[in-house]
């Protein structure tokens, strides 16, 4: 059983401190669902990974100056179970074309919508239309999210900020991929040349 435990630690090792959350699938490939579950409760309980909550490790960080373990990301619980990519107002903050902020993290899922508790922390899971989940692997999927949170206040000047930051990627992305025909006008607005 030794084994399956520096196995484990090789691979979180790898990745580093903070730097993800895992599950038991994680470690599938390293023997049964069992022999798993009890090297992650042995390493749990030697201190070497933390539970963060019902199934989810990590590889904790330690602030030396509090002396305490950082809290585990939100976005690498996220990523830890099911979530594809961050909500569309913060995709839409980001690229800076709202200073409105997310009060709690929120997630998009190809799964069944869900709140997940970590700790102190709630994030959100929301389930993800088939059409934007299309986007999930291309550079476009922020300017896609941003345009679907703006709806009818996408205008000229948010139009303006983000041609601003397209790349001929992104371009391609909007252009060949199917969205809903509320998105159509803003998005040809976009990837037309400017005047």
């Amino acid at each position: 059983m030794a084994g399956i435990n520096d196995k484990i630690l090789k691979i979180v090792r790898r990745h580093g401190r903070g730097a993800r959350v895992y599950t038991a699938a994680d470690f599938r490939h390293l023997g049964s669902d069992r022999a798993v579950w009890q090297a992650l409760s042995r390493l749990t309980k030697a201190g070497k990974l933390r539970r963060l909550a019902r199934g989810l490790y990590d590889y904790p960080r330690h602030n030396k100056l509090l002396d305490i373990q950082v809290p585990a990301s939100a976005d690498a619980v996220a990523a830890a179970v099911g979530a594809v990519a961050g909500d569309s107002l913060a995709a839409a903050h980001a690229l800076g074309v709202t200073t409105a902020v997310p009060v709690r993290p929120t997630y998009l899922t190809s799964g069944q919508s869900r709140s997940r508790t970590v700790g102190n922390r709630i994030i959100d899971l929301q389930h993800a239309p088939a059409w934007l989940l299309d986007f999930k692997d291309t550079p476009a999927m922020p300017f896609v999210q941003a345009l679907n949170w703006l709806g009818d206040n996408a205008d000229e000047d948010v139009v303006d900020k983000l041609r601003n930051q397209m790349t001929p990627e992104i371009e391609r992305a909007l252009k060949n991929k199917r969205v809903p025909g509320r998105l159509r006008e803003p998005i040809r607005m976009l990837t037309l040349a400017p005047a």
